[in-house]
């Protein structure tokens, strides 16, 4: 996901996806249809809360359940039909529905405001509203399951018409642009008269069939032994059959279930809690949508076109961190802090929009990278069940708190546990990444730390040795910070006893040797054997002169024995930092520019018959050519 805005005239000639027919016809139809539905569900949600404010809270949370229980009932069949048809064919179908829908849904419209025009309304019972809103949940239970069936079209499009290295862009664009689309269609359903409400329902709806009749034909390809029925049972059984996959939709569906949430008792805490016009809650929808596009540009910054998933333990605490300050000022407010309340909640929505989009956005991309092609559909469909079993009991659940008596604050706070909750799963799934997520940030901010040459980091053989040269006390936390995997560190035994380095075995593995121990060696070579990635600085210790020290045999004999390859790393910089050993002989700064650059993977030549004594002596030679090659460290080349 590259940006939630349109790109310049740069940005186009370098990814032109955009502008292309295979995207943006699609995106068009996307994003008017995200908007319609939301209008609609926001304008009825926007009458209920200002016309029946004691009732708003499980209303709301009702309505949100009726949208969503479609994704439960048909996702399934909707799978199946994206992975058998024509996908274009099925869009223009779906935007012919949603035209029709929305006819009729201005027709109920008119005929709700002349209800809510009596008097008498304040005295309604829960079940007498439910009544006479029935008409318009009908409605909007059809317009969630048009939205059913588009899903996993628009899902299925993205990695069918993108090449995969504008696949995470192309998922930032439709992730930000579609939150944007609910967040704008729910602030225009407090800004518009219900006339204008209908007239731009019908607009929107005659927009995105055009742009689906543009869309060019994608007819779904072959299917590699997928189910080929469409029962929910099969389709969930297939979705969750590995572990990365339920743990992508598991993600993917906490953030609908709490999206949903967060925008439909947004509704109550402002009219009922608060008290607050519906400005200001129109200010609050807007603070979100800006939160979701400063996500998702973030998730495209910091992942680019690679799917990682190391930041879903710190946006999961903040999500937590936002819930939990919400809460504690719908608890504390009073009416003569009113500017106060606004500001703070201002905080709590843009942390938790920005937060969120950096938490699904790799997710989504996930779910759709390692998903069969011939299957991709099914797979959303499934994705989409389970999602919307989250969010309907989500919302069933609110509205059942909130008819025992449950107030608005108090069901943030219940969110803010179950966020607690998630975030701990998270970080056991995850172990150490928030600190390492953290650290990396302040060395960034710090340091200036540049990788370069990341590209070599990525699908590295089973067994491989990292090798980097050692500057400073820095270079082992560089070196483990910014590596895209929880590696292992060879350390001497009395080093890791020190008191500074212990905090570091939470985001790292640490090997404790004993120079000369042959069941150190013994342990470092059945670990490389097994895959784990091991960090080993040949020199052995930190230069004294600028230049490489001696280069010890013990990496060059480990990788030899275990088969491994070795990943060259040079740091630059951290030499002139006050934590080098070079005081008195360069100019050292408190916090000086450092670049990380990484090297291919360099193999060992293979033994060709030789002896054992003249291989050892070849692959330390060999080794020793890399680090010179790679690797070497001057100060005057270290600036």
């Amino acid at each position: 996901m590259e940006q939630s805005s349109l790109p310049t005239v740069e940005q186009s000639q370098r990814n032109p996806f955009f502008f292309s027919r295979k995207f943006f016809p699609f995106f068009v139809a996307q994003f008017l249809g995200a908007y319609n539905d939301n209008l609609f569900k926001n304008i009825l949600l926007m009458l209920i809360a200002y016309k029946l404010s004691k009732l708003a809270s499980p209303l709301t949370a009702l309505a949100a359940a009726i949208f969503i229980l479609p994704f439960f009932l048909f996702s399934a069949f909707a799978g199946y039909l994206a992975d058998t048809r024509n996908r274009a064919s099925l869009a223009r179908l779906y935007k012919v529905t949603e035209l029709l829908l929305m006819a009729a849904a201005g027709v109920l419209l008119v005929r709700l405001l002349s209800i809510l025009d009596n008097p008498n309304l304040a005295v309604l019972s829960f079940w007498q509203a439910l009544q006479m809103l029935a008409p318009l949940a009908v409605i909007l239970f059809l317009m969630g399951a048009q939205s059913t069936f588009w899903s996993p079209v628009k899902y299925a499009w993205l990695p069918q018409m993108l090449e995969r290295k504008n696949l995470i862009s192309g998922n930032a664009v439709i992730e930000a642009s579609t939150y944007c689309a609910i967040v704008v269609g729910t602030i225009c359903g407090t800004l518009f008269s219900v006339k204008w409400t209908i007239g731009v329902l019908i607009a929107c709806s005659v927009a995105g069939l055009i742009g689906s009749l543009f869309m060019p034909g994608a007819y779904p390809p072959r299917r590699g032994g997928a189910s080929e029925t469409s029962s929910v049972r099969s389709i969930l059984r297939f979705a969750l059959h590995t572990r990365l996959l339920r743990q992508a939709i598991f993600g993917i569906t906490w953030f609908s279930a709490i999206g949903t949430f967060v925008l439909t008792q947004l509704f109550p805490l402002c009219s009922d809690v608060f008290g607050f016009p519906r400005i200001v809650l129109t200010y609050f929808l807007l603070v979100t949508t800006i939160g979701i596009g400063v996500g998702s540009y973030l998730c495209a910054k910091l992942i680019t076109n690679r799917v990682r998933t190391v930041f879903l333990p710190i946006s999961s605490l903040l999500v937590t961190v936002a819930f939990f300050g919400v809460a504690a000022i719908a608890h504390l407010h009073s009416p003569g802090r009113a500017t106060l309340t606004i500001v703070l909640c201002t905080c709590c929505f843009l942390l938790f929009a920005g937060a969120g989009g950096l938490f699904v956005v790799p997710l989504n991309t996930l779910l759709q990278t390692v998903t069969p092609k011939g299957a991709t559909a099914r797979m959303i469909a499934g994705n989409n069940i389970v999602n919307a079993i989250g969010m309907v009991c989500i919302s069933l659940t609110c509205t059942l708190l909130s008819l025992l008596g449950l107030n608005v604050a108090a069901l943030f706070f219940v969110a803010g546990l179950a966020s607690l909750l998630i975030t701990g799963y998270i970080c056991r799934v995850f172990p150490g990444e928030i600190t390492r997520g953290f650290v990396r940030l302040i060395l960034r901010l710090c340091f200036r730390v540049r990788v370069k040459g990341a590209e070599h980091m990525r699908h590295l053989p089973t067994r491989v040795i990292i090798i980097a040269n050692h500057v400073s006390l820095l270079d082992g936390l560089l070196v483990g910070t910014f590596l895209p995997f929880r590696a292992t560190f060879v350390m001497d035994k009395a080093w890791s006893e020190k008191w500074w380095v212990r905090p570091v075995r939470r985001f790292t593995d640490v090997l404790t040797v004993s120079a000369g121990s042959p069941r150190a060696v013994a342990a470092m070579i059945a670990g490389v054997k097994s895959g784990r990635r091991v960090v080993i600085f040949p020199e052995g210790r930190i230069t004294v002169t600028g230049e490489l020290s001696d280069i010890q045999p013990g990496a060059a004999f480990v990788a030899g024995r275990a088969g491994a390859a070795l990943l060259p790393i040079r740091i630059d910089g951290a030499i002139r930092s006050r934590l080098s050993y070079m005081k008195g002989k360069i100019p050292l700064h408190l916090f000086p520019k450092i670049t990380l650059t990484v090297s291919p993977c360099q193999t060992f030549p293979p033994p060709d018959g030789s002896d054992p004594d003249q291989l050892r002596d070849l692959q330390a030679k060999h080794l020793a050519d890399i680090m010179h090659r790679f690797c070497q460290t001057t100060t005057g080349s270290d600036t």
